[in-house]
């Protein structure tokens, strides 16, 4: 009975012994999840900062492009338009029908 008892010990010992191992290992592996999992959501939040702001920049891009080009367009109709009075004028004077070749379009 002694015996027995004796092996039960050194069982119950070689089993917490052995168990003892992968238990550390478990516990590290969970640990190491852990942090690569807050290092995960960290990349996560940079990247949708990142995008963010990439969307912000190309909008202001888009912007200060359609605004350039929108002040360029009202410039031309402005001056087409002088032109324009400019020309009817030169019609409604009397005399002036042999300017009016000068005026027809020409090869630009």
């Amino acid at each position: 009975m002694f015996l027995s008892a004796i092996a039960a010990i050194m069982l119950i010992t070689g089993c917490e012994k052995e168990n003892l191992p992968n238990t550390k290992k478990c516990r590290f592996v969970a640990a190491e999840n852990i942090e690569l999992k807050k290092q995960l959501e960290e990349c996560d939040k940079k990247v949708k900062e990142q995008k963010e702001l990439l969307y912000q920049q190309s909008q202001k891009g888009f912007e200060e492009f359609y605004n350039t080009a929108c002040e360029r367009m009202v410039e031309e109709y402005e001056q087409l338009v002088k032109e324009n009075k400019e020309l009817k004028a030169q019609l409604e004077q009397p005399g002036k029908e042999s300017d009016t070749n000068s005026l027809q379009p020409g090869p630009q």
